[in-house]
């Protein structure tokens, strides 16, 4: 694997390392790129010069602050970015199909903070999806749940360019 360059003020410092594909590395790039111009761009003033009420500075802050956070997670997966090299491996960007207990699910592995099992995307930083980073398919991993201990089978890993966050 091998690590991209980090946007000027990022450390990369973090001892934490998120393998992801190309692909899935430019998406970030481009979405934090959408984000900082939407930050940029906020404005609670009304068009017409005057004072806008309390309710549209409230809903400003709110959308910054939301927008801000979403920023920060980003750029803090993108500082920790390692660059996959291998096709079929299971990273940031890829979908992976498993089969366990449960049955058969497909999910998308995300940047911690995107996780949202019910719409198939789960978190590098979530049990399922930390112990599937790096497998293949044919592969056995094993993750905690509440119940205990789960074993699933990696079915198939996709190639295509899937939504990281």
């Amino acid at each position: 694997m091998t690590t991209p360059s980090v946007p000027a003020g990022d450390s990369g410092a973090s001892e934490r390392r998120y393998p992801m594909s190309d692909a899935a590395f430019r998406r970030l790039t481009d979405e934090a790129g959408r984000l900082s111009d939407m930050a940029r761009g906020r404005n609670v003033g009304e068009p017409n010069g005057e004072a806008p009420d309390a309710a549209a500075v409230a809903a400003s802050i709110w959308e910054a602050d939301a927008i801000g956070r979403r920023l920060d997670a980003i750029r803090a997966a993108m500082a920790a970015a390692e660059i996959a090299e291998a096709p079929g491996e299971v990273v940031i960007g890829r979908s992976v199909r498993i089969r366990d207990d449960g049955g058969a699910d497909t999910f998308r592995l995300v940047i911690p903070g995107a996780g949202d099992p019910a719409n198939g995307a789960i978190s590098i930083d979530s049990p399922l999806g930390g112990a599937l980073v790096g497998s293949r398919s044919g592969d056995r991993v094993e993750y905690a749940t509440p119940a205990g201990v789960r074993t699933a089978v990696v079915e198939a890993v996709g190639e295509e360019d899937v939504t990281p966050f």
